[in-house]
């Protein structure tokens, strides 16, 4: 198996890479072979041999195997993103304009008339070879909180869906030309499913759990390049997140959740107000509970 390494293996290619600055001999190697075959460390073009053992150096000590081939078709080439909304299509058709999608939303959708902007992907193939996700739009949720997110177009749909949800960074970042790689064979999202959560065939549901503070590109589209309408809907479910030192749980920390504070003071391992799990409550625990005073969230 590849790519199993002892830690102090792992550290010591670490110097040795950090040291050359990220100047792999076997990129300059004559001998090497070429970038698209199996064969050898590094291979016969130096600035693609570079981007591609960036990304994983096995690929210039060791071995250039398929996964390196796989590795260069998504880094070696500067392919143009196209995507064309025609004037009877959705303004959504390109990822770069994505519908914006929120909790609570049952939105219609039409994906007749769309491009096919987005990458392939193993992760929904509901036929056999068919890895695309074929005339999709796109919507893009934002998580303020940390939560489980559910979408799904489940019996709203006549055609055979899915549904795939790609990480698109922090809020506010943006979406822009080549963001999802096209040229690369596959690009997994972070979950894809063709069929409904209950195992029934007459849509596509995804769920996942989300970070705060994060954004996510939502791709629908279909099998065998077949078109529709339909509805889409989202439920985010927040993640309760606890408020340290509010004794009494009224949403604050203030001067009433102090006499609570001191009841517990002294030896009380495993006591609400041992913020850091020493076995005793004393001045270091009162100091951390200043820290969450005032509101919380």
């Amino acid at each position: 198996m590849r790519r199993v390494y002892p830690r102090t293996w792992m550290l010591l290619m670490f110097i040795v890479h950090a040291t050359m600055a990220g100047d792999f001999p076997s990129c300059n190697d004559p001998e090497s072979g070429p970038c698209n075959q199996p064969g050898p460390p590094g291979c016969n073009d130096p600035k693609c041999c570079g981007q591609v053992c960036t990304v994983d150096p096995f690929c210039c000590v060791a071995e250039w195997d398929l996964l390196c081939v796989e590795i260069q078709s998504c880094q070696c080439f500067d392919w143009p993103y196209t995507c064309s909304i025609e004037d009877d299509g959705p303004p959504n058709d390109c990822y770069i304009e994505p519908k914006t999608i929120m909790d609570g939303d049952e939105l219609e959708f039409s994906t007749l008339f769309t491009d096919t902007d987005g990458p392939s992907t193993t992760f929904c193939n509901s036929l056999p070879g068919d890895l695309q996700i074929w005339n999709d739009v796109w919507y893009i949720f934002s998580a303020e909180n940390e939560g489980r997110l559910t979408l799904s177009c489940c019996n709203t749909v006549g055609f055979t869906a899915k549904l795939g949800l790609y990480p698109a960074g922090n809020i506010g970042d943006p979406i822009e030309p080549g963001f999802l790689p096209p040229n690369c064979v596959t690009y997994n999202p972070l979950v894809c499913r063709d069929d409904c959560l209950d195992g029934s065939e007459n849509g596509a549901e995804i769920e996942a759990d989300l970070a705060a503070g994060t954004q996510w590109l939502v791709r629908l589209g279909s099998s065998n390049q077949q078109t529709g309408v339909g509805k889409l809907r989202a439920f985010f479910d927040p993640v309760e997140v606890p408020c340290p030192g509010d004794f009494n749980q009224d949403g604050v920390v203030s001067g009433q959740d102090i006499g609570l504070f001191l009841v517990e003071w002294g030896e009380c391992p495993g006591c609400q107000a041992d913020f850091d799990q020493s076995g005793y409550v004393d001045g270091k625990d009162f100091g951390l509970m200043l820290t969450y005073w005032g509101p919380c969230g």
